[in-house]
């Protein structure tokens, strides 16, 4: 995956050992193997200049420069790995005299390790910035206080700086990294803040007249982190179902920051039940409660109760159970696929085929080429629906795996906006034909064509 953003000098020098590369690659014989060397001589030679640069800049971070030059290093770091890699591919050669040339000298290793201290930099960055600074409000934080602070009003000011600091983190890191990196800095930057805030809120002692900022405080950070793991996770159901990972996955370099997120959350939650809820509720779910409650209880691995307090209606406990179905499904898709840091096919791809092309089919049903009615639209209107069906055509047509997906999706609009008579007769070219038709007759008339 390209970074979407390189820094100025190395794009330019990259652009001249792309331009070069053609050369080195086909020089093959032995009387011309001086060229492939010379290239990958200079190639080494210039990588090292430019890691010594990234890395000198990524120091000025942060007393001489801001923290959104650490995402940008990072990216151009990324790129220039990825470059020195393809670079590597191409000049192999199973030929034993263009074997001799060493590309060793190509310090692939180096920016590796440098990609990971660049991203570990960050990071820790990050969460030294919440640590020595956000966190710190000492007049909402009194909690012996006997006189209350804003109870009802809102919740801690360092709270709300926190969730304004992650929402541009995320900014910063979507408009730089590559989608799967960017989701992995703002989850380990949440998880470690969320860890620290939920030994602060464990330690509390406070006072009678601050257990209603207690209870306004979690319940902030509870909504604050649902609202972050949509731009972070993979599936409405990575977010609802967690099942905790292997550890063969950690050690192969897969993050366990989401099952780590959920069960901080489920602490907090318990936080906010033991120090605000009212003792008498306390002891009747505790105590009396207890036996009835045992037979039905789920397994902990894999419920995210958490969820379920703050969002009920959506986060219903059948749907932490078995997972989101029907128009929740449905509305948790969209909301991921806007919530990702980049355009991403596979989740587009699955939303609109989600539950027999749902989505595609109420758009189509709800457009006005299934109104009845003699409404003019803007022809600027009228051609965006048009190349809206085009797309949808094209997309689902290509679909060898899922064949029913362009029937289910365009036979409600077929039949409401009575199209099959467009194809009970000859073509007539004084009539206007949807466009649909015009995609049908195309294909027909190109398999025919083919054939004959």
């Amino acid at each position: 995956e390209k970074p979407k953003m390189i820094a100025k000098f190395c794009g330019a020098i990259l652009i001249e050992l792309d331009a070069l590369l053609p050369l080195a690659v086909a020089c093959r014989s032995s009387s011309l193997l001086g060229v492939r060397s010379s290239f990958v001589e200079a190639c080494g030679k210039a990588a090292f200049a430019m890691l010594s640069r990234l890395q000198e800049r990524a120091l000025e971070v942060p007393s001489s420069a801001p923290l959104k030059n650490l995402p940008a290093l990072l990216s151009t770091c990324i790129y220039v790995h990825q470059r020195l890699g393809y670079y590597s591919v191409r000049l192999k050669d199973s030929d034993a005299a263009s074997a001799k040339v060493p590309l060793t000298l190509l310090p692939l290793q180096k920016y590796q390790e440098t990609v990971k201290a660049l991203k570990e930099q960050l990071t820790h960055y990050c969460i030294q910035v919440c640590t020595s600074s956000l966190f710190h409000d000492a007049e909402s934080h009194n909690w012996a206080d006997p006189k209350p602070f804003y109870e009802g009003e809102r919740c801690s000011f360092s709270l709300q700086m926190w969730f304004y600091f992650l929402c541009g983190l995320r900014s910063d890191l979507w408009a730089v990294l590559p989608a799967d990196l960017a989701k992995d800095v703002l989850g380990q930057v949440l998880k470690e803040t969320l860890q620290l805030l939920v030994q602060r809120y464990a330690r509390v002692r406070a006072s009678y007249k601050r257990h209603l900022q207690i209870r306004s405080d979690i319940t902030a950070i509870l909504l604050y982190v649902e609202h972050l793991l949509w731009s972070v996770c993979e599936s409405p159901e990575s977010l609802v179902l967690i099942d905790p990972p292997s550890e063969m996955t950690i050690k192969a370099g897969g993050s366990n920051w989401p099952s780590q997120i959920h069960s901080l959350c489920d602490q907090l939650l318990m936080i906010l039940v033991v120090v605000t809820a009212p003792l008498s509720l306390v002891h009747r779910t505790f105590v009396i409660n207890a036996s009835e409650d045992s037979t039905s209880q789920q397994p902990e691995s894999s419920v995210v109760r958490w969820l379920n307090a703050i969002k009920p209606d959506l986060y219903t406990e059948r749907a932490i159970r078995d997972g989101l179905m029907g128009e929740a499904a449905l509305a948790c898709q969209l909301r991921l696929l806007t919530s990702d840091p980049d355009c991403s096919p596979k989740l587009l791809l699955r939303m609109l085929l989600y539950e027999d092309c749902h989505l595609p089919r109420i758009l189509l049903e709800n457009s006005y080429f299934c109104q009845e009615s003699g409404s003019e639209m803007s022809t600027e209107n009228c051609k965006a629906g048009d190349n809206f069906i085009v797309a949808l055509f094209n997309l689902f047509l290509c679909l060898n795996n899922v064949p029913k997906a362009l029937t289910q999706a365009l036979q409600p609009y077929l039949e409401r906006g009575h199209v099959w008579q467009h194809l009970y007769s000859l073509a007539d070219t004084t009539q206007a034909v949807p466009v649909v038709i015009t995609c049908v007759r195309e294909i027909v008339f190109k398999s025919t064509n083919s054939l004959l």
